[in-house]
């Protein structure tokens, strides 16, 4: 490390400990400013630090630098979710730890002293792998997967889900397979195949293809099959069962979509969700209008072509929106 960052790393040191001056306090704000992976990485290493307990009163500059190498060396361990050449597998990891750090650190504690943390973390694409029990996962893209407590040995096989992903769990009716999402939503399998989508602290969805699948949030539980799903939201906080399986819930994965007499509103949804978009009704009138239409690989250009010539109307793109418009109703 040259002698600039060690100096910087120094205030970052001091600023982690409360012992920078006010002086010391906007030399490091003006260098972390200056490049936003740095203040990425200042507040990774500021959950570390907090997590692993209160730092000595007598501040030492070297000591607390030191200690903060050693929180970092001592970070759980993350597995990306690719198989390429081995320059973007390294870009890939090191993208992976920063998606992954925030989401880790709130369940460090709940692991049992030696047991491995191994997250699976998807970036840019969706991506497969499969867990140490056999149990097959698909992850959406910017989801990550983290294995809790004894995965192995224990008597549950508990895993955090932040994001989506599909599972296909290796039955085993001795070690159910429990899924906590950042919703305190608990799913527990024996061994079926469901989508879970938790990309949020609002919204939790449950979709089962197979099996049988027990769903619990505080108090409330639901039990859902083959052809249900359920949902929690935390504003309403209603835990539900809807028996009309949504033809969408793993679009992301098969890249088609599939819309039967189902309100524009919720196409837009939709859309925003598959798309990772941001449209919005300039009249809402347009909202209740009803769409039937299967797309498979299509480009939301394409799409948003074919809703146009249906409803005769105009999706206008202003800045990072698109606008659904008409001038007839």
């Amino acid at each position: 490390m040259n002698e600039a960052n060690e100096h910087y790393y120094d205030l970052l040191a001091k600023l982690l400990n409360g012992e920078a001056t006010a002086e010391e306090k906007e030399e490091a704000a003006t260098w972390l400013a200056a490049d936003p992976a740095r203040q990425d990485e200042y507040e990774a290493l500021k959950k570390i630090w907090q997590f692993s307990g209160t730092p000595s009163p007598e501040f030492d500059t070297d000591k607390a630098w030191e200690n903060v190498r050693a929180k970092i060396s001592s970070q759980p361990k993350v597995i990306p979710i690719y198989r390429r050449k081995a320059f973007v597998y390294a870009a890939a990891a090191a993208l992976a730890i920063l998606i992954a750090v925030p989401f880790i650190l709130p369940y460090l504690g709940n692991s049992n002293a030696g047991n491995e943390v191994i997250t699976f973390a998807a970036t840019t694409t969706t991506e497969q792998d499969t867990l140490p029990d056999g149990s097959a996962i698909t992850l959406n893209n910017g989801t990550v997967l983290t294995t809790a407590g004894d995965f192995i040995n224990g008597k549950t096989r508990r895993v955090k889900l932040k994001g989506e992903a599909f599972f296909n769990v290796a039955h085993n009716a001795e070690r159910p397979f429990i899924i906590e999402t950042t919703n305190e939503v608990s799913i527990r399998v024996l061994g079926t195949s469901f989508n879970v989508l938790a990309d949020n602290d609002t919204l939790t969805e449950i979709t089962v293809v197979t099996g049988r699948v027990r769903v619990t949030r505080g108090s409330d539980s639901i039990i859902l099959v083959p052809g249900e799903s359920g949902s929690y939201n935390r504003r309403t906080g209603l835990l539900l069962k809807n028996e009309n399986i949504s033809l969408n819930a793993d679009a992301w994965k098969t890249n088609r979509l599939v819309f039967k007499d189902t309100e524009l509103e919720k196409v837009v949804e939709i859309l925003n969700r598959f798309y990772r978009t941001n449209i919005r009704f300039d009249n809402e009138a347009i909202r209740q209008l009803r769409f039937t239409g299967t797309f498979e690989n299509e480009p939301l250009d394409n799409v948003l072509e074919v809703i146009e010539a249906t409803f005769r109307i105009r999706a206008v793109r202003s800045s990072s929106q698109i606008h659904l418009k008409t001038d007839t109703l």
